[in-house]
């Protein structure tokens, strides 16, 4: 079961598209869920609506945000702020808030504070996904699906934090 799927729901509910079946999951949620996870997903993937527009209602500063550099625990907390407003779910969300994560023997993260690469993660596990699907791994594309939204949802906050980034200069000419 989606745990946001009211939300996510109610930000879609003006969002009118024609249900395109490769953003269909392969999960075992029932059908309704089903049907918001492939409109949230086809959300994320449709160029018609701006990123900006995407992200209205995410009034976090992102003018720090580095997807080049940026540790797990940031991106964590960055994701579960997006999955509270309903602009995620959670398959989208496992992408995007546990990237190259390391841990001991005791099962404790270890490399949550260190920085990351996230675009070069995502570039990897692509390259990856679609070697599989070449193979005739075809239940990786549900996973590729979600990867390919989880890069929207990325894109979309790096343009958003460059915004954030230009606001914040002051013209000292002025």
């Amino acid at each position: 079961m989606i745990s946001n799927f009211d939300l996510v729901s109610k930000r879609l509910d003006s969002y009118v598209c024609f249900p395109d079946r490769k953003f269909r999951g392969t999960s075992d949620l029932p059908s309704l869920e089903k049907d918001v996870e492939q409109k949230i997903r086809q959300y994320w993937a449709d160029e018609s609506i701006s990123n900006e527009e995407k992200l209205a209602d995410f009034d976090i500063d992102l003018s720090t945000f580095d997807p080049r550099s940026t540790s797990n625990l940031k991106m964590r907390v960055l994701c579960q702020q997006l999955y509270d407003k309903g602009l995620v779910d959670g398959s989208s969300l496992g992408f995007l808030d546990a990237i190259n994560t390391e841990h001991n023997s005791l099962g404790n993260e270890i490399n949550k504070d260190r920085p990351t690469n996230i675009i070069a993660h995502f570039d990897l596990c692509l390259a990856f996904y679609k070697q599989k699907i070449a193979e005739g791994y075809d239940d990786v594309k549900d996973v590729q699906s979600s990867l390919m939204t989880a890069i929207s949802v990325l894109r979309a906050l790096q343009e958003r934090a460059q915004m954030d980034s230009d606001k914040s200069l002051i013209d000292i000419h002025a």
